[in-house]
């Protein structure tokens, strides 16, 4: 007794959704294309190889910008942009201390109060500064 004949379909043979379920590809953006197949719609096969190629290519080119260096980790990014900020913090926090005694020379006046002030002013500038913030996609 033999097994009944199997048909299978063509090897290559590419599924897609019809054409009624898929998205103008025009309009097709990739975080379009990821919500649409998480839908269960599915795009044409040469939109989802196009989606493929050009996410190849994306991947390509910015290891290659990284490996060149034009292109750095943005949390490598942050910690400069926040050692460089304290750095100026504490030079700014230094100053009076440094300066008081040069300027109340040069006045004729006591260290002490002078001193004070400037420290007081200085908090203020600082305080108005505030926080610096890394808005990298913006940067240009």
């Amino acid at each position: 007794m033999s097994a009944p004949p199997v048909r299978t379909p063509k090897r290559g043979a590419k599924v897609s959704a019809p054409a009624d379920q898929v998205p103008d590809p025009l309009r097709l953006d990739d975080e379009d294309f990821i919500a649409e197949v998480l839908a269960g719609r599915f795009a044409l096969t040469g939109e989802a190889e196009r989606v493929k190629e050009n996410g190849l290519a994306a991947r390509s080119l910015l290891a290659a910008r990284r490996e060149a260096g034009d292109v750095v980790d943005l949390e490598v990014a942050e910690t400069l942009l926040f050692n460089m900020a304290r750095s100026l913090r504490d030079a700014w926090l230094n100053w009076p201390s440094r300066v008081s005694p040069l300027i109340a020379a040069s006045l004729g006046i006591a260290v002490e109060p002078l001193l004070e002030a400037l420290n007081e002013h200085v908090q203020q500038h600082l305080a108005s500064l505030g926080e610096p913030e890394a808005d990298f996609a913006n940067a240009e």
